[in-house]
Order: C-alpha cells, then structure tokens, then sequence
C-alpha cells in the first residue's frame, strides 16, 4: 500500500493512536474513493475556528511588526518556493515566514528509514522565526493552535516540522540551524489582554518520537489492505473519536442493524486500544466472544495491566450489551453515593472548549417532592461571574435551610443533603470557573461556604476516628454507575444512554434524558462544540438550551433515585457513604474567613480527598484490588506464634498475588476476611491493623505482626474463627499523620494574630 503521511497525520496519531485514521489519512484520494469510505464532509466548528484563530494571530503580528513578516502572495495559502529559500538563505531579512514550505528530502527519508511506499507531504510550518545570534542564524518553528493548552500531539507535528527543516538545510548546505526550542502560541486564559500565549519546549525528545514513529508504526502500515473486500487497518471506537471524521465508517461495525452479540468488541465501554489489541490476539473479536471470555485476569502476562484489573468488569459490561439488559455487578460497593438524601442538589455545567468559560451552568433541588430549576445560559464571558454568583448562591442557600434546620431537630428527625453531577469533568469545568474569579468578594464566600459543607468541628472533637468521611459532599453519578452496573450501553456511559437503558430495567428509571437531534452526541450528554459556539456567536435559542439542561437535571434525579431504590433492595448495602443529617462547619465563618481559614480549610480538603482515594480502590473486588497490586489476596494461614508484644501469622501467599506493592514499610495495613463491613469502615481498621514482618522477597510466605490488644480483640477473635484457611486479605489504608499538626499550627498562628 503507498502512504502519503503528513504532519497533520503525524499529530492525529499522537493524539488519537488510530492507525486507521492514519491510513485512511494518508491514502492516495483516489483510492480512498474506490474502497468507499464514508467520511464528514461538513466542516468542523473547531477548524474554522482554528483556521480564524491562526489569521487573527498573522494580522496582529502583521499589525505590529509591519516590516518583520514575510507572507503569501494575496490568493495564495503558501509562501513560493522562491520567497522560501530567499528567507531560509536570509536573503529576505524579515523575522518571520508565514507557511513556508518544506518539502521531503533524500536526507529525511534516510532518517526515518523510509520504504519506496512511504513519502511524506510537504509540510507547512504556520511561522519561521529567524533569529541572528554571534552571525549565526537560528530558525524557530512556531505552530499556531486555536487551544487552551499545547499538547504533546501539537509539539510532535511542530517536531516533524524541524527535522523537515533540518534536512533540507542540510540538503541545500545552507548555514542555518534549528533553534533547540520549539513554540506553540495557543490561546491566551480567558481575561487576558495578549492576542496568544506563547509555550516553547525542547525539540530534540519529541524528533525522537516522530523518528521512532516513522522507523516502527510507519513501516508496519504498508502491509495493511483496504479495497471493497478487506479492511485490515486497527481501529478501536472510544470517545475522542466524535471529531473524527471517519466515525460512521467505523461505526458500521456496532451498528443497531446488526444483533449485537456480532458488534465488535469496540462496543464494550471502559476498553483502551492496548486492551482491544490484547482482546484481539486472543482471538476476542466481538462482544459475544468477550461475554464468553471468563477468567481474563488468570491470563496474566498475555494481557495489559488495565485489561487485567478490569477483566470481569469488560467481560460483565459484554454479557450486558450480548443479553441486552442491565445488571448490578457482583461484590462491588461505593464509597462514591449515600444510601439516603433527602435534599439532593443536581448541578450541570457546560464548557465552551474554545474560550474556556462556562456556557451554561445549571442547578435543581429536590425535596419534600418539590423541584425547583436555576439555569444560567451564558453567551459572553463576562456573564460567567454572575452566573456563578446566583446558582452557586442558591446552593448555599438551600444548604443554610438544612443546616439550620438540622440544628434545631434532633437527629432522628435530621435531614441528610448531598449534591451530585453527571459527569467528574463536569466538576473540573466547575473548579476551574470558580478559580477564576475568587477576587470577587461573593464567590469567594460562596466558595468558602462550600468547603464547610464537610462536619462540623463537634462531630470531629467527639468522634475522633470519623474525619468526614462520611460527609463526602458530592457525588459524580456516572463514578457510580461506572463501579457498580454493567449496561447495554455503547462505547460510553453518557447520560442519555445510561437512563435509556435504565429505562427498561425492573422497576424502570424514570424520566431517561433523549436529547433534542441538535444536542445529541456519540459519547457524550455535555453541549457540543457546534452548541456553545452558536450560543456564544448570539444564534442558538437560549430557551431551548435551558430546556436541554432541565432534562439532564431532570435525568440526574430519576437516576440517582434509581440507584437508591436498587441499594434498599439488596443486603448488605452496596452503597456505602453512610453519612449524617447535614451540617456546617463551624470553626470559622466565610464573611469572617482569614486566609489563615483557607488554609485550614484546603488543608482538611486535601485529607478528605485521599482519604476518599482509598476507599474507593478498596471498594474494588478482591481480584480487581490484587491486579493492581494493593492487595495480597487469598493468603493462607500456616502457622501463628507469640513474638514479644505481638502474635505472628505466617501465610502462603498465592502466586497470582505475590506482584503486590506492600512491603515491611507500608504504613497503614490491614488484614481481613474481604468483609465490606471491616474494610470499608475507617472506624474498624484499628481492631484489624497489622504489619508486615518480613517481606515476600524470593519465598513464597508473608509474615505479619498483630499487637496483643488488636488479635485478642473480639473483632479479631471473630475473624480468626471464622475465617477459612485460605480467606484472608491484606490491604493498604489511609494514613495521616500531619494535617492534624498542621490545623493546630495554622490555628495557633491565627490566634497569635489575633
């Protein structure tokens, strides 16, 4: 097959690792006709942007530095292959060329080691910048991104880019040289006045990818086929593929047409290309085959690490899409979702992906069989303050009722109050917004306000063990459902899928989300690109965006009321956040808050959060906990001694388990049944805390230390009774012994202040 690769292509495989993608790219057009391949014709809103975004950045350069700017002639998109080697030869004295180009060479083809199948196009750097230094001139490759950020995949189109250069300078024996830092002007943060922002990088490590690219994936492309009859180019469906334009091409291979059991393997949510990759060269190639693959894990080596631990989840989520129904996976709790709200605060909240901002930013509370509706569109920027103000200022609100209330009632008659999103990015998108506007007096209390949302200093002062895990303030639904439910859902869980499927359960979720034609994505239930930048240019109708946010808002609850319902009919519970009737923090107030405060406050939330961490790894399934090496599963106990102030347990240790990262000196462990109710509870990890002795090394035995009070403790007492031989599990647990001191200090310097 003859390939003609270019930068661009370069960059997409970076990005997306598709070598489809990459062949299709770089077929000759003609042929890519013949095959067919369906392909987008319609231009993407992210390219014309982009395409605006790198004019606006050659006129401002133009603008002010009239006499430093060498262009195309008007009519022409690239500067003449005359006005190239002029400037290269610095014949033409400006500092910059606009697309220049560079053409493939004997020299670069001899770098990348390419085969008489391969050429490379000509390249079209979007500016040269030609610098003099001790008379030695030095060209710098400048690529223009209409981002927020610049990513690896950007900086390794601008690598290609420099060894073109490079060896066409070589080729003609010209003087220059290539600047050793490359640079990418993408977009400036929202509220800047620059036009761009500048972000250069070391060339010579990303040259080394590209090269090694062309030397080892390049070469194997050739050998692919893809006419009428075959198509033997990799490809795996995942959500980044939404902006591809092949995407209905690809998608014929999961198509409704086709009974599902026959889709590929690529339906199957939660799969990578390494794991798809694996799947395939065990002759896994259709959700049937994968519904019928039990024991991935036991493969071992054969697969990838994420294939290993999450081998029955894929292999569950299969047999879910192949029956067409939803299913609760097995032994599986979360830490993620409580087992009872009373007020829950529904939040949505839309990210332009071109300025930054916020689009929209949605809230509903439901209580007492009452829900009310706060949704701000935002079309300019500069409304993203006030947005943030009013929903987030309702949240606090509501929060303040409950609070109060809760103060004067008992707790028999408490009311338990938690806030959910759909989406964790959802919650960054959030994060971010709030970041950028805490000068703002309002949203800084408000922010403060929420930090409180975690237990008040009482509830900490007369239970010592209980740190505020139980008042994690917030939850990502779609964490949840990841964890706990394998769904005949495609590719992805997105709302509208996920309550779509739920909607056929028994007893069905009510009120699924079904997305208006123009706010229905592939993988996502978030506003498209081609929605917020209508809403921002003034054209799309803010009336039918805030009906879309209701409907996800709307969704989110039948939802969540779903999973509640589900959790009250099993025992023991899955859901494992038992928290308390809701209450604020009480050590400082947010009108009042010093930034000795923030501090404390930041610093209790660094604690919840990998606090948190832990418990939802341990909320894995033993075998997922073992896989990823947190856990000695399975141990079988040989022999037990009295040393000193401790019993000893000596244990035989599988060998599917001895890959585990604990050693003598991991802090914090604990030895177990694999009951839930010992290892998802902070409160009980002292009655089974236990060290390790002496580590596995070369033997195939574990010894660990049990202090006296802890193995003749009634829980532990318990366990060794009724424990089988072969049942016992040894996890790793949260340990902190600092932000205890640091509180204390930060509150003794507030006193000292005061």
């Amino acid at each position: 097959m003859k390939l003609e690769i270019t930068a661009t292509a370069v960059k997409s495989w970076f990005q997306y690792r598709c070598e489809r993608k990459l062949v299709y790219d770089s077929m000759p057009l003609d042929e890519r006709r013949t095959v067919p391949i369906e392909e987008a014709v319609v231009a993407s809103p992210w390219a014309e942007f982009g395409n605006e975004f790198e004019h606006r950045v050659v006129e401002e350069l133009r603008r002010t530095s009239p006499d430093q700017l060498l262009a195309p002639a008007p009519g022409s998109d690239q500067l003449s292959e005359v006005m190239s080697l002029a400037f290269l030869k610095r014949q033409r004295l400006e500092q910059y060329a606009h697309q220049t180009v560079l053409r493939e060479t004997p020299t670069l083809r001899r770098l990348l080691q390419l085969p008489p199948e391969i050429s490379i196009r000509p390249g079209k750097p979007d500016l040269l910048q030609a610098d003099t230094v001790d008379g030695r001139t030095a060209f710098r490759i400048i690529d223009v991104k209409a981002t927020q950020v610049a990513t690896v995949f950007h900086k390794a189109q601008v690598a290609l880019y420099a060894l073109m250069l490079r060896c066409a300078l070589k080729e003609q024996n010209l003087a220059g040289e290539i600047a050793p830092l490359g640079a990418i002007w993408h977009l400036s943060a929202p509220g800047e006045a620059s036009a761009w922002q500048e972000e250069t990088f070391p060339l010579r490590g990303y040259e080394s990818f590209v090269v090694d690219f062309f030397r080892s994936q390049a070469q194997r492309l050739i050998s692919r086929h893809v006419n009428r009859q075959r198509d033997d180019t990799f490809f795996h469906i995942y959500f980044k593929c939404e902006q591809c334009k092949y995407l209905k091409h690809c998608e014929k291979s999961i198509s409704d047409q086709n009974p599902p059991r026959s889709w590929d393997v690529s339906a199957v949510p939660g799969l990578s290309h390494e794991s798809k990759r694996a799947l395939l060269d065990l002759g896994v190639r259709s959700v049937r085959d994968l519904s019928e693959a039990a024991g991935l894990a036991a493969r071992g080596h054969a697969l990838p690490w994420a294939l290993m631990a999450r081998g029955e989840l894929v292999v569950a989520r299969a047999r879910a899409l192949a029956k067409g129904g939803p299913q609760r996976v097995p032994e599986r709790h979360s830490w993620l979702m409580p087992p009872r709200v009373d007020v829950a605060i529904h939040l949505v909240a839309d990210r332009d992906p071109v300025d930054g901002n916020l689009v929209t930013l949605g809230c509903m509370v439901a209580r007492g069989g009452r829900e009310e509706f706060s949704v701000a569109i935002i079309r300019r920027a500069e409304e993203e303050r006030q947005a943030l103000r009013d929903i987030l200022g309702h949240v606090v609100e509501v929060l303040s009722e409950v609070d109060r209330w809760n103060a004067s009632h008992d707790e028999a008659k408490g009311l338990f109050a938690h806030v959910f999103l759909y989406e964790p990015s959802e919650a960054f998108d959030l994060q971010e917004a709030l970041g950028r506007h805490l000068t703002d007096p309002g949203i800084r209390a408000g922010l403060l306000h929420l930090i409180r949302m975690f237990p008040p200093e009482e509830v900490i002062a007369a239970e010592p063990e209980y740190r505020g895990i139980h008042h994690l303030p917030a939850t990502a639904l779609k964490s949840v459902v990841d964890q706990l439910y394998a769904l005949p859902v495609k590719v992805a869980y997105d709302l509208a899928g996920v309550t779509g499927a739920l909607a056929t359960a028994n007893p069905p979720a009510l009120r699924p989300y079904v997305p208006a034609p123009e706010f229905k994505r592939p993988f996502s239930s978030r506003l498209s690109i081609d929605v917020s930048r209508a809403l921002r240019a003034g054209q799309g109708d803010t009336a039918v965006a805030r009906r879309d946010v209701e409907a996800r808002l709307a969704a989110m609850d039948g939802l969540m009321r779903w999973i509640l319902a589900d959790n009250a009919r099993i025992t023991p519970s899955f859901l494992r956040l038992n928290k308390k009737p809701f209450r604020f923090q009480s050590q400082f107030h947010p009108l009042d808050a010093t930034d000795l405060d923030v501090l404390v406050a930041h610093e209790l939330l660094e604690n919840r959060a990998a606090l948190m961490s832990t418990l939802t790894e341990l909320a894995r399934p033993a075998e997922e906990r073992r896989d990823r090496f947190r856990c000695f599963a399975r141990l079988k106990l040989q022999a037990t001694r009295s040393v000193g102030k401790s019993w000893r347990m000596r244990f035989f240790v599988p060998p599917e388990s001895r890959q585990a990262e604990l050693y003598s000196g991991t802090i914090g462990l604990i030895l177990t049944n694999d009951d839930p109710d010992l290892r998802l509870n902070p409160q009980m990890w002292g009655q089974v805390k236990v060290n390790i002795s002496s580590d596995l090394e070369s033997s195939h035995h574990l010894e660990v230390d049990v202090f006296r009070p802890v193995y003749e403790s009634a829980t532990f007492e318990r366990l060794r009774r009724t424990t089988p031989e072969d049942g016992w599990f040894l996890d790793a647990i949260h340990v902190d012994f600092n932000t205890e001191r640091v509180v204390r200090f930060l509150r003794s310097l507030a006193e000292v202040k005061s």
